[in-house]
């Protein structure tokens, strides 16, 4: 036999922002109340760096990048570099590369890697009472590895992915 629970009655006490037992399982908001929650986005592991990697953001200075990915090809004692962009710098990565790529006159190639990044955000809340939730989301990563080559013709061979900007979006609609 079951027991019914009687319906839940208001006091004083109660406070709009006490928390539900049910607040975090409403699938039409997807993230906990925002006064009960501080949002915070951990920053994503990666492995040691090494001076040959560049880590691109969508805060970087493009031109100070450029600069030391060519002082580091200039050198005799690297023959390549790694460089790394997550999410919106995706776009940034690439243009690196094909800048790096084209000044290189032939003598630089390209391969790229994508991966998927594990990112952990994580809601700190502003009452001792409460506990922390953290959430996991993916996001897409690319990895370019520019390398130098001897000859022109061995740079286009060695490349296993050609790297190109589209000139221009197309202007028919697909059927």
């Amino acid at each position: 036999m079951e027991v019914e629970e009687p319906p839940r009655q208001t006091t004083e006490d109660d406070s709009p922002e006490a928390p539900d037992d049910e607040a975090f399982d409403d699938a039409d908001e997807p993230y906990p109340d925002p006064t009960l929650y501080k949002f915070v986005k951990r920053v994503p592991q990666r492995l040691p760096t090494r001076r040959t990697d560049i880590y691109v953001s969508r805060c970087s200075s493009f031109a100070a990048q450029l600069k030391r990915a060519k002082l580091l090809l200039d050198s005799e004692s690297v023959t390549s570099i790694d460089i790394h962009g997550l999410g919106a710098a995706i776009d940034r990565v690439l243009d690196l590369s094909l800048a790096l790529v084209e000044s290189g006159r032939g003598t630089l190639a390209t391969a790229a890697t994508t991966s998927s990044v594990k990112l952990v955000d994580e809601f700190q809340p502003l009452k001792d009472d409460l506990p922390p939730i953290y959430q996991t989301r993916f996001n897409s990563a690319l990895h370019v590895n520019v390398f130098k080559v001897k000859s022109k013709k061995s740079a286009a061979a060695a490349s296993s992915v050609q790297l190109t900007k589209p000139t221009s979006k197309p202007t028919s609609k697909p059927t």
